[in-house]
């Protein structure tokens, strides 16, 4: 009778391939089921968009692992859409009047102002029933007012860099300049550069003065501009 001998060694590789084979067979659980097997990556390993701002045909966020792919379904973004921001309109230079070097301007309600003894144009305290300047956006009525003081000159604001000088002074950088001027009572522009001057740096400039009131201008450079 021949005997079978075997080496410890070898013992050691058959036990070794047994586990291995036993490992790469699917597990069983009680019953005889088969337990699920996930190959590859879990969907919550899956990559996922990391974008802020939403993804469009013209912007694209290259960085972004689901959207910076080739070929990659935009609609699969989670970015947001900025949001606008609301800007106020800057308000038409053509509401704002130069007065004695203050401006008057109108946001929708007449402006009333007074001329005091130093002939400084005046706002507080001046109604409908008090005023010697009144100014309706379209408008600039003079009621026996009495205008010295000048627009200064000042490099930094448009104003003061385009009519400066002028005891009445009306700019608009972006269309028509126009002023109508309506005559109350005795009115007086002394002591100044220019009496009237309207400017427009993208259009023409208009000057209408009615009324049944008087203006008596005496300037230095010129009466109106």
């Amino acid at each position: 009778m021949k005997k079978r001998l075997f080496s410890p060694l070898l013992a050691a590789a058959l036990a070794a391939a047994v586990a291995l084979t036993a490992a790469a067979l699917p597990a069983f659980a009680d019953g005889g089921e088969e337990t699920p097997i996930t190959i590859g990556q879990s969907q919550e390993q899956q990559a996922e968009c990391t974008c802020t701002v939403l993804c469009t045909g013209d912007s694209v966020n290259a960085d972004c692992p689901v959207c910076g792919a080739e070929g990659a379904d935009l609609t699969a973004c989670e970015g947001t859409t900025p949001a606008m921001l609301s800007i106020a309109a800057p308000q038409a230079d053509g509401d704002t009047v130069y007065v004695g070097g203050e401006a008057l301007t109108y946001s929708g309600t007449e402006v009333y102002a007074t001329t005091d003894d130093s002939v400084n144009v005046i706002t507080d305290g001046a109604t409908a029933d008090n005023y010697n300047i009144k100014w309706d956006g379209k408008t600039l009525t003079l009621r026996n007012a009495t205008i010295k003081k000048e627009l200064a000159y000042d490099q930094n604001t448009p104003a003061g860099s385009t009519i400066p000088g002028s005891a009445i002074g009306v700019l608009n950088q972006s269309g028509d300049a126009e002023l109508t001027v309506q005559l109350e009572g005795s009115n007086t522009i002394d002591e100044v550069s220019t009496g009237i001057y309207v400017h427009s740096s993208g259009g023409g400039a208009a000057l209408s003065i009615t009324g049944n009131g008087t203006l008596v201008i005496d300037s230095t450079f010129c009466p109106i501009q």
